[in-house]
């Protein structure tokens, strides 16, 4: 990636600092971007020394937790539901909490973890996968009880990815391999060739047997999910720093150079691209009628919420005095974004780009 593009999207450049530098992977960041889930007519959002569970009808907020901001902890990933009314959120002080989604009370903590969650937790039934960066992936009940791990030989920023045949999970690791495992624990496969670069998305899993991943090797790639063998694989301008989105038999999906991308999912072939005003570091989010994702402008504190058709035009623009590091992600008829912005943490808007909301957080 050029060093020049990063440079002014200072935000971004802390996150890569560790992986660029070769720091130790038990320094702590200091900082990411607001981590966002949606169940029905709840957002959960994890920023900063609290997580907040906020109405999307009206952005009225329902509970945060903790009660009170602690300074030793910070919280960046976006929280997971279980089955039971639990919200999962992972720290970057190393700690995995079950919290009660209802009324956000503390359950339960899970200490094992020796690095920071970046990656939203996945809960399949009533088991929980947590990828972390000490390099393991952590399989726990749902009262946080350690049942196994999975170790790769990178540090794990992506949720890992079941199946459709529910059989088997995909983790994405830093140390530029993709991995199937099955449900225990055991290693099926890694893909067979490394894919150029450290993998910070999670793939996306076709019906075909083939799955779909970028990595920091500027390619995207469709990968055999049988065996871990690559089937084809499509160059770049820039590191490809979110997960692909699929519909239809094309791949969509945005680089760290302006680029947003739709690809023929049997060959790889370009269909189309968009050039965008900033990096596209969010997976798109995709309905019937329009592809929705957010850039971060480059060298500018703004972003822009941008709604293509399927052959790559615009339908409308939003520019907002905020970056968009995370795409918006669909609850009901409202667009649910959470940028880092200067006034307020979470905001809604209609599928037309107007604002209907906006959510800052109540001293106490």
């Amino acid at each position: 990636m050029k060093i020049s593009k990063i440079s002014s999207l200072a935000l971004l450049l802390v996150i890569l600092s560790i992986f660029l530098s070769g720091c130790s992977s038990n320094a702590t960041l200091a900082s990411s971007w607001p981590g966002l889930s949606i169940d029905q007519e709840t957002a959960y959002l994890a920023y900063n020394q609290q997580v907040f569970a906020i109405n999307i009808l009206n952005g009225s907020e329902i509970w945060r937790y903790p009660e009170k901001p602690n300074a030793k902890i910070t919280f960046y990933a976006p929280p997971a539901l279980t089955s039971d009314n639990q919200l999962i959120i992972g720290g970057y002080n190393n700690i995995l909490y079950g919290v009660n989604a209802i009324n956000g009370n503390e359950n339960w903590q899970f200490t094992n973890a020796k690095n920071r969650y970046i990656a939203s937790p996945l809960v399949v039934d009533e088991k929980i996968y947590a990828s972390n960066t000490d390099n393991t992936l952590y399989a726990l009940g749902l009262q946080g009880n350690l049942l196994w791990t999975f170790e790769t030989s990178g540090e794990q920023w992506a949720q890992p990815v079941l199946d459709p045949d529910g059989t088997k999970l995909y983790v994405s690791s830093m140390d530029h391999y993709l991995y199937a495992i099955d449900l225990e624990g055991n290693l099926i496969w890694k893909t067979q060739e490394s894919l150029g670069g450290a993998i910070v998305g999670s793939p996306v899993v076709g019906d075909n047997d083939v799955l779909y991943i970028g990595s920091f090797g500027s390619h995207m790639y469709a990968i055999n999910t049988q065996n871990g063998q690559v089937i084809w694989k499509t160059p770049t301008e820039d590191w490809i720093w979110s997960g692909p989105a699929l519909k239809d038999n094309v791949v969509y999906f945005g680089d760290l150079n302006n680029y947003f991308y739709a690809l023929d999912a049997n060959n790889g072939s370009v269909l189309w691209r968009h050039q965008t005003d900033g990096v596209v570091t969010g997976t798109p989010t995709l309905t019937d009628e329009a592809i929705y994702f957010g850039t971060v402008t480059d060298g500018q504190d703004t972003g822009t919420l941008y709604a293509l058709d399927y052959q790559g035009n615009v339908k409308w623009t939003k520019t907002i005095e905020a970056r968009i590091y995370q795409s918006p992600i669909l609850a009901g008829d409202v667009l649910v974004l959470a940028p880092v912005a200067k006034d307020y943490i979470l905001a809604g808007f209609d599928l037309n780009g107007n604002q209907k909301w906006t959510f800052t957080p109540a001293k106490k």
